[in-house]
């Protein structure tokens, strides 16, 4: 998800879901982003509402940025801590 959150988005059932993409890519390219960065985030098991997301571009440059964590429920930190939903839902599945 962007990276956490900075994502692609393929849910086009959702219109809400569509315009948030679209907004999403619209930051990215505002940026300077083009997609072939690699990104590291700060640690995110003590549940922040902001953290720092460092892109390194293909040519060795940095740039650092804030973004919003967007994990709003218990559930879905529940998922996060799992690695995903799937992982979540085998691991539950396996445990019965």
């Amino acid at each position: 998800m962007v990276i956490a959150a900075i994502t692609s988005c393929t849910n086009a059932s959702n219109p809400s879901v569509m315009v948030a993409a679209g907004l999403l890519a619209r930051k990215a390219i505002e940026l300077g982003l083009g997609g072939t960065e690699l990104f590291d985030f700060q640690d995110v098991s003590s549940k922040p509402k902001e953290i720092e997301v460092t892109a390194t571009k293909d040519d060795g440059s940095k740039l650092g940025f804030q973004v919003s964590v967007r994990i709003d429920t218990p559930k879905e930190w529940d998922y996060f801590a799992h690695g995903g939903i799937l992982h979540y839902v085998l691991r539950r599945l396996a445990s019965e």
